[in-house]
């Protein structure tokens, strides 16, 4: 079915977003360079340029240099990063990570609130979360962004299916706007990820993010184009334990092996210490056996996933991000030994296994998404 022409409106919006990106990007710098750029007739350039000054998006900040041919030095063009803020937020089982960020990313407050103990989480913690940023808000809000586990209609905002959570069919983003009367965007945890990866190192390359906490799963990108559809890879059997997912390697699953392994080795470290990742990561370097088998097997679940990632997508890079991190290196290092014996190891060479490290990388996605939905700039 062929699409109708866009309409009047729709046209002014991609206008405006290619002007914006165009100055926020440092393309450009004054309208006749817009023009030329973006290829708009300068009686347009200028109209835009004039809303957009109006609405405090950009400002004019001096004289540039004048032509070779001379005439009028133009009138300078600048972004304005905290013309707006926007609210990020990454729900997960049992906690609501939310920033409030200026339009060039940088935080300005952030709130972190736990559920219920044993709950599935509420939308009310999810109004807490808001509510304690909108507090401490002291410029006009562009918009909420959030990001959640398992599957999301982002068209919508509607939360499809999500194992973490115990939601389906949740129209979240329509919640959302009738409580805050603020334009709402909702995602999918990793593909955010994925799209804060690429945000923050203004990288093109074939990027796969692999979020590892109470859940496990995957978003990317190829050729700095964030793709859609990333999501809750838990389900996938082992194929040398079927009766096993990669669940495995989840915290909650990680915890249960501890409690196993504690009973098998009662004078194991682990025994001393709070069952975590990061407890692990102490044992371990202590040369605690059970400590040992349980990274050791966690590796040998991981580098199944990368094999899988690998022969299927070829990228340049797979982060690891999540809790699980804190394991540390170790982890990443055992996984690219048993990798080796899974594919090819000019292919192993190739893909650079790393450790992302932050946590909230969702939530600082879901900031990188109400640029791109809102302004178009990314």
């Amino acid at each position: 079915m062929r699409r109708g022409k866009a309409t009047r409106e729709q046209l002014k919006r991609h206008n405006r977003r290619l002007i914006l990106r165009s100055i926020y990007n440092g393309e450009a710098d004054n309208r006749a360079a817009l023009a030329q750029i973006t290829g708009l007739a300068k009686p347009t350039v200028s109209d835009i340029v004039n809303d957009l000054l109006e609405l405090g998006f950009i400002i004019e900040s001096g004289h540039g240099e004048s032509t070779t041919s001379g005439g009028k030095r133009p009138r300078l063009l600048e972004f304005v990063p905290t013309a707006r803020q926007i609210i990020g937020l990454s729900v997960k089982r049992h906690e609501v990570a939310a920033y409030l960020a200026y339009l060039d990313g940088r935080i300005v407050a952030q709130h972190h609130v736990a559920g219920n103990d044993g709950e599935a989480l509420s939308t009310e913690t999810i109004f807490y979360a808001i509510n304690g940023l909108l507090a401490q808000q002291d410029e006009p809000l562009l918009c909420i962004s959030v990001g959640v586990p398992g599957i999301v209609d982002t068209e919508h905002g509607t939360v499809i299916s999500s194992r973490a959570l115990g939601w389906s069919d949740m129209a979240l983003a329509s919640i959302l706007q009738a409580r805050y009367q603020q334009p709402v965007h909702v995602n999918n945890n990793t593909e955010l990820a994925a799209r804060a990866q690429r945000f923050t190192r203004k990288t093109n390359c074939n990027h796969v993010t692999l979020l590892v906490n109470r859940t496990v799963e995957i978003g990317f990108t190829l050729g700095g184009t964030v793709f859609h559809h990333g999501g809750d890879i838990g389900n996938l059997p082992l194929p040398t334990h079927p009766e096993h997912t990669v669940t495995t390697l989840t915290i909650e699953a990680v915890q249960e092996q501890i409690a196993a392994f504690c009973r098998q080795y009662p004078e194991s470290e682990l025994n001393q210490l709070a069952p975590s990742y990061l407890s692990l990561r102490q044992a371990y370097r202590s040369g605690d056996e059970a400590a040992i088998r349980i990274v050791e097997s966690l590796s040998e679940t991981l580098a199944l996933l990368y094999a899988w990632i690998i022969g299927l997508m070829r990228p340049d890079e797979i982060a690891l991000a999540g809790s699980i991190c804190d394991i540390g290196d170790i982890l990443i290092s055992l996984s690219k030994r048993k990798l080796g014996e899974l594919i090819p190891q000019r292919h192993v060479d190739t893909t650079q296994l790393t450790l992302a490290g932050e946590d909230n990388l969702a939530a600082w996605g879901a900031i990188a998404y109400a640029l791109e939905k809102e302004l178009g700039v990314l």
